[in-house]
């Protein structure tokens, strides 16, 4: 008897300690939030602006953590409703998709979990809140938007308007000591033809090949080194695989795109999926303001 008293006593003891050190931090429609639940997933946030090298007062993150718990609690509670929930295998896609935005390698997020000690129950809530949420949208309220034809039509039309060039272009790919030799004689072409037998003859593999790109194609470097002239010779070779390539520019033209029927999906999807995005917004913040949301000091 005396023993089972006195486990009795130890327990007691032991829980109002761990309760003296946890206090209320906010209640959502009658569901509690916890310093216990705000400081475990802060830990994990610190950790996690800490790999990606971003600083915030600890103050602040705690304070963003707790606006984050708050919204799922909402989000999570409007979607239970009807009757949706996060499978384990939603929330572990949910997660390595999280990881690689988060340039953090395969099973990188557990790891921080157990080297720091954060409570994995705490935290894996954010995620399953995340998956839900997203199934809400996509269940509940992606009925409720559509993409007319008119808003497609008016779209490409805008797109199609807007001044485009696609440009021709050719290069003369060779190493270093090659191009120094090479480059007085290339600086008196003036013409695309003339460039692309020079550089069939001097270059190495690949020279003297024509295609076709428009800006959106091009890679930042490339694009800084082509003029908007006619006819131009790029002067500062791009190192490309190892090579020291020049690119020359043969011709710009401006053009109107041909959308395909591919692309005008995509367009749609674009268009719904900004739409979808406007409403769910909207709809979570009638949510939350008819909430009854306490936050404790």
């Amino acid at each position: 008897m005396l023993k089972k008293f006195l486990l009795l006593s130890f327990v007691c003891f032991s829980f109002s300690s761990f309760a003296s050190e946890v206090s209320v931090r906010a209640i959502v429609n009658g569901d509690i939030i916890t310093s216990y639940d705000v400081k475990e997933r802060a830990k994990l946030s610190k950790e996690l602006l800490k790999v990606n090298k971003y600083k915030m007062p600890d103050e602040e993150i705690e304070k963003k953590v707790l606006s984050e718990i708050i919204d799922d609690k909402i989000k999570v509670a409007e979607a239970s409703r009807f009757g949706i929930r996060a499978t384990n295998e939603e929330t572990s896609d949910a997660k390595l998709r999280m990881e690689k935005y988060l340039n953090l390698p395969e099973g990188g997020y557990d790891r921080i979990i157990k080297e720091l000690d954060i409570d994995k129950n705490v935290v894996s809530k954010q995620i399953e809140a995340d998956v839900i949420w997203m199934k809400f949208i996509y269940s509940v309220l992606r009925s409720y938007v559509k993409v007319t034809d008119n808003e497609l039509k008016l779209l490409i039309e805008n797109m199609q308007s807007e001044k485009q060039f696609q440009y021709e272009i050719s290069s003369l790919i060779a190493g270093k000591e090659k191009l120094k030799k090479l480059f007085p004689k290339l600086k008196e072409i003036s013409n695309c033809d003339d460039f692309i037998s020079y550089a069939k003859e001097n270059g190495e593999a690949g020279s003297g090949l024509k295609f076709t790109l428009t800006e959106n194609q091009m890679d930042k470097k490339l694009k800084n080194l082509l003029s908007v002239s006619e006819i131009s010779k790029a002067t500062k070779p791009i190192e490309i695989n190892g090579n020291n390539t020049v690119f020359f520019v043969c011709e710009r033209k401006e053009f109107t795109p041909v959308i395909t029927d591919d692309e005008k999906e995509e367009i749609r999807y674009s268009i719904l999926q900004n739409k979808l995005d406007a409403f769910s917004n909207k709809y979570f913040e009638k949510l939350k303001a008819s909430s009854v949301i306490e936050i404790k000091d």
